[in-house]
């Protein structure tokens, strides 16, 4: 995932300069393993270019780059394995489209009502998470993805707003209604825990938000309100 700063709501991190001529700098744009900056390692992107847009992409790269050799001696080994990018052979297809709001913008709406979520952990589920005991696939889109370290647990991006209505019945506080691989039966999972999950719906996107059994506090009630808000928002 590519992203540039100027598109984001988080704070610009103080980079430490690397030797000429390569030099990432603090608003240096960057990629990522998932559509949020996180704690996870990402890379960053210098001399930013309209050919590697925001949004998931596959570059392709080379290290050993020759102008590695005019940087000094003590920083040569660094400048060697610096990757440098030759080509964005890939920026997105009808499987990781979504509207009207994309991936991205769904990180940034959601960064603004949870502090903690503009550096949690994103890790992806993708559409054919299956229970294998019923082998029952589960109603996530391909864009979705477990969160740690925030309030907010889940968060799935529907290619469109019919795609998240078709399947926004299916997802209850304690699990999800999917289909056989076939189609043909429906099959539910339900899980027996000391929370909860309540589900908040705007346009494409559904998220999650994990609540104490017997009712969400105080703090993930406002929570639900600010991620319904920022779902909503023009």
């Amino acid at each position: 995932w590519a992203f540039d700063f100027g598109a984001i709501t988080i704070p610009c991190p103080a980079m430490v300069g690397a030797p000429a001529p390569y030099g990432p700098r603090c608003g240096t744009p960057f990629l990522a393993e998932a559509p949020t900056y996180g704690d996870s390692d990402h890379v960053q992107v210098d001399r930013w270019t309209s050919a590697i847009p925001p949004g998931p992409v596959v570059l392709r790269v080379h290290r050993h780059d020759q102008r590695s050799e005019t940087c000094a001696p003590e920083a040569r080994d660094r400048c060697e394995s610096m990757a440098v990018i030759e080509a964005a052979v890939w920026t997105g297809d009808d499987v990781t489209a979504a509207a009207p709001i994309s991936a991205v913008q769904a990180v940034n709406r959601l960064a603004s009502t949870d502090p903690s979520f503009g550096s949690a952990d994103l890790s992806t589920l993708g559409a054919q998470l299956t229970d294998l005991r019923y082998n029952c696939i589960t109603p996530f889109p391909t864009l979705a993805w477990l969160v740690a370290g925030s309030g907010i647990e889940t968060l799935l991006v529907f290619p469109s707003v019919a795609g998240r209505e078709a399947v926004d019945q299916d997802f209850t506080a304690s699990g999800w209604v999917g289909r056989t691989r076939d189609g043909a039966i429906r099959c539910s999972l339900t899980t027996d825990a000391v929370f909860s999950n309540t589900w908040v719906s705007g346009e494409n996107v559904m998220v999650a938000i994990q609540t104490d059994s017997r009712g969400p506090t105080s703090p993930q009630a406002a929570l639900i309100e600010a991620v319904r808000a920022a779902l909503h928002a023009p």
